[in-house]
This record gives C-alpha cells, structure tokens and sequence, in this order.
C-alpha cells in the first residue's frame, strides 16, 4: 500500500514536477494472502492443509480464534503455541519507471528490487471446558492476521513508489462457543488489535532526492460470530464471520524536501479500514483415519479504497491521498488429512488466493497478484498429552505488474514485473490437561 501525492498544488510549480511516494503499512511479516491477509499467523497446523476445513473442525485450541464454536468438538482442555517462519524471494524488474525531473528520463538507479528478509510469526491459543452440562468453552488465541515487510534498496528505481512499508497487526481474541442440540454450536468473541507500521519513499526533487517516512500506530476492537454444524456423523461444516477493523494510525511523519527547505518530524495520522472476514468450511470423514477438507472464505477488501496521510502542520502538503481502489476478493482451498498410526497425523492442501488488488493501482509497496498455496505437514504424538505440529508451505505468485502511471500528475511513472515467491517454515507445540 502507497501514497502518491503531488506537491504541485501545495508549492509553486517551477520547471519540475515533484512527488511524494508512500508505503503504508498497517498490519507483521511478509504481504502473503489476498494483499496483507496472513492466515498463517493463526495455526501451524492448518498451514499445512492450506487452511482446508480449517473452520469445520475443532482440531485444536486454534479452533479459539478459527472457528470459536468448534472447540465444543475437543475432547480435553488444551494449549498450543507455534511459529510460522517465512522466507520471500521478490525481485521485481523495471519495465519502464519514469520521471519528470528531466523530461520524463529513466530513473537513476538499480533497476531490480530485491526482497528476501526472513520474518516470524508466532500464535497461541488456549481452549477450556468451562461447563460441562451444556459443553460451554472458554478460548483466548493471540495471533498476527494481516501483515507487510517490504524494504528495497534507497537506489532502486521504484524508489519514488516505495522505499519500505512495514506493517504489524497483533490480535488478541477472547471467545466463547456452546453446544445448542446434538447437531449445532455456535460461538462468538471480541478481538483487540494492536497495528505498528511504518512507510517510508523518496521524493523527485530537483536538489537531490527527497524523503518522507511515516510511523504509527492504533488500536481496535472487532467482533466474531460462528457456528458448527454437524449433520450426521461423517460431516462437520463450520461458519464464521469477522467484523473489519478500522485503524487511526497516529504517529510521527520525517520529511526532508530539499527545494523548498523542509526538514523535520511532525505529527501524522493514517486511517486503514480492514474486510470483514466470511467463512464456510468443510469436513468429510471418508473413513476413520481419512478425512478430505475443503473451505472458502471472502473478503470485504472494498472496504479499503484509499489511504489518507494527514500532517496537519504542513498544511499545503496534508492530506495526502492515495488511491487503493482494492475489490472484494476469496480463497478456495482443498486438503485432506490422515491418521498413520496413533504417534502420526499426515495432511496436505492446496489454496487458489485471489488478489484484491487492480493493475492500475497496484504499489511495489504490496507486489501482489493471485497466489497459489501448497502444503504438507505431520503431527506427532510423542506422549499422551503432547503433540508436535511440523509443516512446510510454498506460495508461488503468478505475475506481478506495477504500472502506476502518473507521470503527468505526480511526477513519476513507476513500471515493474516480476513473479514473487515464499517459502514457510511451522512449528507448534500442543498440551492438553
């Protein structure tokens, strides 16, 4: 996510256009699923089935946070804890950036963008019996929902789109789920959000490139409803709804604008409305040990049109608006998952994730398109009350084009392709008590 906003109603227009680019980041960890979506932050074990029947099962304490009605479906009090390691390989190309410094030249600079930091994304999730009469539980799970970690060399010729954009969004859910009949649950909670970020992108200027990075950070509170559903013995179905967040970042914002003398840290604010989250999910016993999975969950990404810097000391400058213009977007995902023996669980998955984002306004700053997910994982029980989760995931972009055209507006047209990709490392650890 980036702003772009021209200065060239806030100062005189001389001989040159001058822009400022940003990066907004407003969530942890890499951009992963459908722009800054991270379900891996919620489960290690259900990054190893792509998330299939993630929400049709109470297949650990996660079901806290996933599904809060199907932790009525466990059999002990639990805790697991886990993390998600992921490792991006991005290079993005230039295909033709731009500015109008010098009448519309190629950029100085590298031309490739390279990203390949390793990031790690812990969850904890806690589940307990609370009545046993009407199978009442009480859940908490902390977790990393949405999240951004993009930083490109300050030579890179996207520069001017974004330089860095690095988001955190830390959840912490209290829930509750209980048993109406035979075949229903249903289940509910309120989750607080914490959201860190930081932006940061160069400025064309004609004294030598400019600067403007942005911090902040916000608090906010959403609400979950669920339900599980168990029609006969061989199928379990899961629903769950998440209310969208709308976050206030306010922090600091560091400009340095040579040619008009502007060098300082001012306070700023940037609000981000996140999608509500829709989930329908599956489990089919097809035998005892054999179980095939399969879940869809939509995304209210419309909610998220633009993003809007305020710095309300630099009054000709504030507000800054970037248009995001991102669409509604899903998930489809299948899986299956196996019992090997009592000590081992096997299970794999594939999930097709469906970008929100559109080619005219898509940023370096979220280097998205549609993404393809494949997993596998094991559990092992190696004592009665303890289990190990272990899984790998690969995420493969198909590709990604950036052709933000706004050289006659703002300055700088910025061209990129390139055809992204990360590697996931889980773990987690399970008691039950």
């Amino acid at each position: 996510m980036f702003f772009c906003a021209s200065l060239r109603h806030a100062f005189p227009f001389k001989k040159i256009s001058m822009a400022v680019g940003f990066s907004v980041l407003v969530l942890a960890g890499k951009s992963m699923a459908g722009a800054f979506y991270l379900p891996s932050g919620g489960s290690v074990g259900g990054l190893g089935r792509a998330f299939a029947g993630q929400s049709a099962m109470g297949w650990d304490a996660s079901a806290a946070n996933s599904n809060p009605a199907a932790m009525t479906q466990l059999d002990q009090n639990q805790w697991v804890g886990g993390m998600v390691g992921l490792y991006p390989d991005i290079q993005l190309q230039d295909a033709g950036s731009k500015t109008l410094l010098t009448g519309g030249s190629v950029p100085s600079g590298t031309k490739t963008g390279d990203v390949s930091n390793f990031t790690g994304l812990p969850n904890f999730a806690y589940a307990r019996k609370i009545d046993a009469d009407s199978n009442t539980w009480l859940g908490f799970a902390f977790s990393a929902p949405f999240g951004l970690g993009i930083k490109y060399s300050p030579q890179f010729t996207g520069r001017y789109d974004a330089i860095e954009s690095h988001l955190r969004v830390m959840d912490l859910a209290a829930t509750l789920g209980t048993q109406v009949n035979s075949w229903l649950a249903l289940g509910g909670g309120l989750h607080l959000q914490r959201a860190d970020a930081q932006l940061e992108s160069a400025v064309v200027d004609a004294a030598g490139d400019g600067d403007i990075k942005v911090r902040g950070s916000s608090y906010a509170v959403t609400g979950q409803l669920s339900a599980h559903i168990k029609p006969h013995p061989d199928w379990q179905i899961g629903l769950d709804y998440k209310t969208g967040a709308s976050h206030n970042e306010k922090g600091q914002a560091f400009v340095v604008i040579p040619t008009y003398g502007i060098s300082g840290q001012y306070d700023s604010s940037v609000r981000v409305n996140l999608p509500d989250i829709a989930t329908l999910s599956a489990a089919y016993s097809v035998t005892p040990s054999t179980k095939l999975l399969a879940e869809v969950r939509y995304f209210t990404w419309s909610r998220f049109q633009n993003l809007s810097i305020v710095i309300p000391s630099l009054s000709a400058l504030s507000p800054l608006v970037r248009q995001e213009q991102y669409r509604n977007s899903y998930t489809a995902a299948l899986g299956t998952e196996y019992k090997l023996s009592p000590a081992w669980t096997l299970r794999a998955g594939y999930l097709f994730d469906q970008t929100p984002t559109n080619s005219l306004n898509r940023s370096v700053a979220v280097p998205d398109a549609d993404r393809h997910w494949f997993g596998v994982g094991a559990s092992w029980s190696f004592n009665p009350n303890w289990v190990m989760d272990l899984t790998y995931a690969h995420i493969q972009f198909e590709t990604v084009t950036v052709n933000r055209n706004v050289l006659s507006t703002f300055g700088n047209l910025t061209q990129m392709t390139g055809q992204p990709k990360v590697d996931m490392v889980g773990v987690a650890l399970r008691n039950t008590f």
